[in-house]
């Protein structure tokens, strides 16, 4: 089965800013909705909750006993796909409105639906070959469950295929100007366009506090990292510097510029040293710090 969410062409992103308007954010940026649903594969059993709460002597709402109708480890592979994909999808974008609703730069677009796309394949060949298993892990179950087995918890495999969902969804940011529906009197028009207005700017603005945010939590745990002397430090402590860059290049969509000098502040002074000589090095240690101290400062007006 393709599970290819976005067929990329090669005008596809030329095409795509092609039909955008020229307004601001809504010329730079789409709005993309990941959605992904996974089976819990667990039951809540009311008379093993009973007897737990016999046993001790409880009384009231205290608590509820959830089987595990399949051994966790069994669809973990499946929840972690999703859990990368969801990594993917917030690292490549910014805050819009609501949760896997968010903010897509059409510059970051094909990188994005490319990586999309891969995490989709990976979670579906991950739920394939749990619904290959599935039969086998009720036999399992029904030894491990023991006395708390029961046959009516486990849906058929093709009711709990299709309880696994993945899928990207993409639309354009209102235009102020021209997003109306017609019957509304020219006042209301003025309100709503204000809000629209409004919105935009709140999330432009919200766009680059997380990009601040994101600077500030690598230069901060290298402030962390740095400032006591017998704490040991990794090199994705300032390998991570790397993608960040990336991240800051493909996502500041206003073009801050602050923004960008930060990022190649850090860059510049904290990447001068290689990791292991920082380590070994007190004086690079101290330097290092130092500068890092100096960049948290500057972030911090920010945020």
């Amino acid at each position: 089965m393709n599970h290819v969410i976005v067929q990329l062409t090669v005008d596809k992103q030329k095409n795509l800013e092609g039909v955008m308007d020229d307004y601001g954010l809504g010329s730079k940026a789409l709005v993309a909705t990941l959605n992904i649903g996974t089976w819990s594969g667990r039951k809540y059993d009311s008379k093993a909750t009973g007897i737990v709460m016999e046993n001790v002597n409880a009384k009231g709402d205290c608590g509820r006993f959830n089987k595990l109708l399949v051994e966790h480890d069994s669809i973990l592979k499946v929840y972690r796909i999703a859990a990368k994909a969801r990594n993917f999808h917030y690292d490549n974008s910014l805050p819009w409105a609501d949760e896997g609703c968010r903010l897509l730069p059409t510059k970051v677009y094909t990188k994005y639906v490319e990586g999309i796309n891969q995490h989709s394949a990976e979670f579906w060949a991950a739920v394939d070959e749990f619904c290959e298993l599935y039969d086998g892990m009720i036999q399992k179950a029904r030894i491990r469950l023991a006395d708390l087995w029961n046959p009516e918890d486990y849906p058929t495999v093709d009711r709990v295929r299709n309880k696994f969902a993945f899928s990207v969804s993409f639309s354009f940011l209102p235009n102020p100007q021209t997003d109306f529906r017609l019957g509304l009197s020219e006042i209301e028009v003025d309100k709503i366009r204000a809000s629209v207005e409004q919105t935009l700017k709140n999330t432009e603005e919200n766009a680059q506090k997380d990009l601040w945010n994101r600077m500030n939590r690598i230069v901060e745990r290298i402030v962390e990292r740095l400032g006591d002397p017998g704490k040991v430090f990794k090199k994705s402590t300032f390998e991570n510097i790397d993608e960040l860059e990336k991240q800051v290049d493909f996502l500041n969509v206003a073009e801050n510029v602050n923004i960008n000098d930060t990022m190649k502040k850090i860059k510049d002074e904290l990447t001068e040293y290689d990791p292991t000589e920082i380590r070994n090095d007190e004086k690079v240690r101290e330097l290092v710090h130092n500068r890092a101290k100096d960049i948290l400062n500057t972030i911090s007006s920010f945020v």
